[in-house]
């Protein structure tokens, strides 16, 4: 019996050790975790105590994994990268945890250095960048996390260099793939902070333009096979850094209404129409509804002064579009005079069918229009006079 209970007691002890000594085995799944981070001059200023970036060091440090980060400019690169060892000899659950947190605290400190170096935002290539580093991992689990606008000026998806806000998001990912520029997250989770959420000069998105982008990047996120897409729609603070950063160009995006932040105002046929090749309004008392705001604001800021861009489809001749353009942009302001408005605080400005940072395109690949995109460049911007040359 003694010999049986000092069995037992071996049995216990060695089940302790056992125990103690559990750690991350070599069987246990490893996490790849890469962030892709928009530390520019059109981003809200980055808390690295921020959970969502916390946990996701965190994840790569207990497994021990490896970790990325990539800076959005205009030019990313990466900024950080570390393959967490997994120590000599394993260690209890306590110890593993502890050594985990310091992993996390040291990388998370080493990010403190990482800040925009190159003008403008390439954020599709900074996801690109992030997807590769990933893709030559070697751990079982892979994670993406990025925290940015989204809101690129330079490379293929250039939302400052004409509306592609507005354009059909299944046309511009195979736009995207004809340039090779669709990164490959096959396997991987992605999870997105502050998609559209913006400061410092650049113009906010409204809630329905912050749709329009997020369709964008979900279609472009499905085209890689992402695993899975989770965005995290809850506002950021816009607390903007002391830090000098590069410049970024400003996107110009349409308000849904107008205000202290009155940048730019969007009419086009279903607000503000006109009857067909004329300057003629369909119905000239919607045409005055849809312009109640706009004449308000106006009227009691009388200081502010702006400009009435018309454009027109990619139809007819040059000098056709920019004279119904003029037209059109003349109608708008005299109506918008009827309602109050001085005459000096106005002008107009013919776009027609010549390139604008404005406008989507509305001709396919053989030339022809689109009608649907057509209907969208038949309309008049009103656009702050001190921002007109940002849009123009």
């Amino acid at each position: 019996m003694k010999m049986f209970n000092k069995f037992i007691s071996i049995v216990l002890i060695a089940v302790s050790i056992m125990v103690l000594f559990t750690g991350c085995t070599s069987g246990a799944p490893r996490t790849s975790t890469s962030l892709v981070l928009g530390i520019h001059e059109n981003f809200s200023l980055i808390s690295y105590n921020n959970k969502s970036i916390y946990d996701s060091v965190y994840d790569a440090c207990y497994s021990y994994g490896d970790f990325t980060a990539i800076v959005v400019d205009g030019n990313p690169q990466v900024c950080a990268s570390y393959q967490i060892k997994e120590p000599d000899k394993m260690v209890d659950s306590s110890k593993h945890k502890a050594i985990a947190e310091d992993y996390t605290n040291q990388v998370i400190s080493s990010l403190n250095g990482c800040i925009a170096q190159s003008p403008e935002v390439d954020t599709l290539r900074a996801i690109i960048m992030s997807a590769d580093a990933l893709n030559e991992s070697d751990c079982e689990i892979k994670k993406m996390l990025i925290y940015d606008s989204g809101l690129s000026t330079t490379g293929p998806l250039n939302f400052a260099e004409k509306n592609i806000i507005d354009a059909d998001p299944q046309i511009l990912v195979e736009q995207l793939k004809e340039h090779n520029a669709i990164p490959d997250l096959s396997g991987i989770d992605v999870s997105w902070v502050g998609l559209g959420e913006v400061c410092g000069n650049q113009i906010r998105l409204s809630t329905s333009y912050k749709a329009k982008l997020n369709a964008i990047y979900d279609a472009i996120l499905t085209a890689g096979n992402a695993k899975s897409i989770d965005y995290d729609t809850s506002p950021l603070t816009n607390e903007t850094s002391d830090l000098e950063f590069p410049s970024v160009t400003k996107v110009p995006i349409p308000q849904d209404t107008i205000g202290d932040d009155f940048h730019i105002i969007e009419f086009d046929n279903e607000t503000v129409n006109f009857q067909k090749d004329t300057a003629e309004f369909t119905d000239k008392e919607i045409a005055r509804q849809a312009l109640l705001d706009v004449a308000e604001y106006l009227i009691n800021h009388r200081n502010t002064k702006a400009v009435l861009a018309a454009s027109t489809a990619t139809y007819g001749t040059v000098q056709s579009c920019e004279e119904l353009a003029e037209r059109r942009g003349e109608a708008v302001k005299s109506l918008l005079v009827e309602m109050g408005v001085n005459n000096a605080q106005l002008r107009v400005y013919a776009i027609g069918q010549a390139e604008s940072r404005l406008k989507v395109d509305d001709l396919d690949s053989n030339g022809n229009l689109i009608p649907e995109k057509a209907e969208k460049n038949r309309a008049v911007f009103i656009i702050n006079e001190e921002e007109f040359e940002d849009y123009i």
